[in-house]
């Protein structure tokens, strides 16, 4: 009995230690978890003991991807932030925008800071100095105007008149050129300079000022990117992940967007129901689809998504390897170089400005269309001719040559697409700063 007791105590010390150990591994894999979790991006501080400042919680400069959050979705519920590359400031601030002057300003409410708008202002505000304001009244933008004679005014999809109109005002159009319409021509002439995210801008522009004799604006051609997806991928995911590109899968994604060309890329996978799985992601859910086209709900190869969150949408992003993206009219497109940033087999249309940032062959493929037929609205449709509709078959004749194509193949060509992101996200870096390299 003696021995059973030593044997008790013992096995119950043993249990003791075991507990201790596997509770200090808990709390130390707690601690690491906790210390692995997404860090605060932004912290407040107070200038003057009113005026709160938005700062990097790390190093002096935000990075690209926080400019575009602070500028799509603001702060703590704060929205129409003023924003540079190293502070942004919540409430009014009609003081600080007349009182300082920054080599671009550019001047946009909320209601104007979509995704994709602010996917283009981030890049001068990050490489240019440039700041971001909210809208103002027609006596700030006059005061401004004389306050700030060398500060360049950037103009968006929705130039400001009461900048425009001013002969003080020195005034640059970055337009999307399928986007003019025809009351906009008459503002072409008090601009200095129009800045081409893409060539095709450009060439329209060039022709126009030629045919109306127009000394003035000049173009200049820019080059242009988006925020690189692969840095998101790590912010989101860590970088440690362990999700893998796979070059047989493929998704194709079209947000709130009605020129993805999303039916027939749906219609051309059911057509095809031996064709890897297909994943279908943007606003509309499955119920919305089947009614659409209710055929889909006998398909087994295509998966319908929607409103899913942002660390799924980089999961979906990430896993799948071939991006077919066969818009009928982009004004840069996005969603084209989040695809091209990935290293994802990219397939869109052969019409710019898409047949710019994918080589047929080379990094991507490239899929026929429709004859373009111009839109009522469009002001420059004489010079450049959009939308570019695809058919069925024309996406599925793109998809045919993908499948041809061995998995190696496919990520050379992803590769060489990732390597023109960053070549074309080189080359607009260098000419916004040589644009603001003399402002002082």
């Amino acid at each position: 009995m003696h021995h059973l007791g030593l044997a008790a105590t013992a096995i119950t010390a043993i249990i003791i230690i075991v507990y201790i150990l596997i509770s200090l591994g808990s709390s130390e894999l707690s601690h690491r978890h906790s210390s692995e979790a997404i860090q605060p991006r932004f912290i407040t501080s107070h200038v003057n003991g009113t005026e709160e400042r938005i700062v990097p919680a790390f190093g002096v400069k935000f990075t690209i991807s926080d400019i575009l959050e602070l500028c799509h979705n603001g702060f703590n519920g704060q929205t129409e932030l003023l924003i540079t590359a190293t502070h942004a400031i919540v409430g009014p601030h009609r003081d600080a925008y007349l009182n300082e002057c920054y080599p671009i300003e550019i001047s946009t409410s909320q209601g104007a800071r979509s995704m994709g708008h602010c996917s283009d202002f981030v890049q001068y505000i990050y490489y240019g100095g440039a700041r971001l304001t909210g809208g103002h009244q027609s006596d700030t933008f006059a005061l401004k105007g004389t306050n700030c004679p060398k500060s360049m005014f950037l103009h968006g999809e929705y130039p400001i008149s009461d900048l425009i109109y001013q002969n003080s005002t020195i005034n640059l159009w970055m337009p999307n050129i399928e986007q003019i319409n025809k009351e906009q021509l008459a503002l072409i002439p008090h601009f200095k300079h129009i800045l081409c995210k893409v060539k095709i801008t450009c060439t329209a522009f060039d022709k126009y000022l030629k045919a109306h004799d127009l000394k003035s604006p000049t173009t200049k051609f820019m080059s242009h990117s988006s925020p690189d997806t692969q840095e998101s991928v790590i912010e989101v995911l860590g970088e440690n992940h362990n999700i893998k590109q796979d070059f047989n899968r493929f998704i194709h994604t079209y947000g709130h967007s009605g020129r993805k060309s999303t039916q027939e890329v749906i219609f051309c996978w059911m057509r095809n129901p031996f064709w890897p799985k297909l994943t279908v992601l943007g606003n509309h859910d499955y119920e919305t689809w089947v009614k659409q086209i209710p055929g889909l709900k006998w398909a087994t190869n295509i998966e319908i998504q929607s409103r899913v969150s942002i660390k799924e949408l980089r999961e979906l992003q990430v896993s799948r390897g071939v991006h077919i993206c066969p818009s009928s009219q982009e004004g840069y497109g996005h969603y084209i170089n989040e695809a091209r940033a990935l290293g994802a087999l990219v397939v869109t249309t052969n019409h710019p400005p898409m047949n710019e940032l994918v080589e047929d062959g080379i990094t991507g493929i490239l899929v026929d269309h429709k004859e373009p037929k111009p839109e009522e609205y469009q002001g420059m449709a004489e010079y450049f001719v959009s939308p570019a509709g695809v058919s069925i078959e024309n996406v599925c004749d793109g998809i045919k040559r993908v499948m041809k194509l061995t998995k190696s193949e496919r990520e050379a060509m992803g590769k060489k697409g990732r390597k023109r992101y960053d070549e074309d996200t080189d080359l607009m870096a260098s000419n916004i700063r040589e644009l603001v390299k003399d402002w002082k």
